[in-house]
């Protein structure tokens, strides 16, 4: 059975957040704002469950599923300027996109070979560039994820599996692979460098 629980006073106690979510995988978790409310995704195994009454009557969450995918969801992230749009990349059809906080959903992956996600990122300053780490190394989109090109040095690399977009550098990302390899990038994906000296 599905086990997702939420804190509202810093982690100190927690509740379940099950309602609606149950036997399913959670594989991916992100939060968006509007008009003062808190929207959180959970994205599963059957796809990706949203709910918009976060702090609802006695912390209870209720999920609705609005993208059935039946099929596992390994990556959601937030547009970070326009709460309403929210990517998603899935086990095995790539990346989707909604514009209409989750209700509606079309699949982003033209360019993007093998179509299994490991991670998301974007970048959240203009030009809003999106990494995609994958089974077939890294793949970068900088028209918000209609087509996408592979990365160098992903391109020599079997997995990509994080992916992390600087909060306060612009142009700045990393990504972590296989056999302890991080790379970076500090111009929005144009060129890479590794960054893995000191690791195991």
């Amino acid at each position: 059975a599905a086990r997702l629980l939420v804190t509202f006073d810093a982690g100190r106690t927690w509740v379940s957040a099950e309602q609606g979510l149950h036997n399913v995988f959670v594989g991916a978790l992100a939060t968006a704002a509007a008009q003062g409310q808190s929207i959180l995704y959970a994205g599963t195994d059957l796809g990706v469950h949203i709910t918009s009454d976060l702090f609802g009557l006695a912390g209870v969450v209720g999920w609705d599923n609005d993208l059935d995918l039946r099929q596992k969801v390994f990556a959601a992230v937030p547009h970070p300027a326009q709460p309403q749009t929210l990517f998603i990349g899935t086990e095995e059809a790539g990346v989707w996109k909604s514009a209409d906080w989750g209700h509606n959903w079309k699949q982003f992956s033209s360019g993007l070979l093998p179509v299994h996600i490991h991670a998301l990122a974007q970048e959240p300053r203009l030009p809003y560039t999106l990494f995609a780490g994958t089974s077939g190394g890294l793949f970068v989109s900088r028209d918000n994820g209609q087509t996408w090109k592979r990365g160098t040095p992903g391109a020599t690399l079997a997995n990509v599996y994080s992916v992390l977009a600087d909060p306060s550098l612009p142009g700045v990302a990393y990504f972590g692979a296989d056999d302890g390899q991080v790379f970076r990038t500090i111009n929005n994906g144009e060129s890479f460098e590794f960054v893995s000296t000191g690791l195991p």
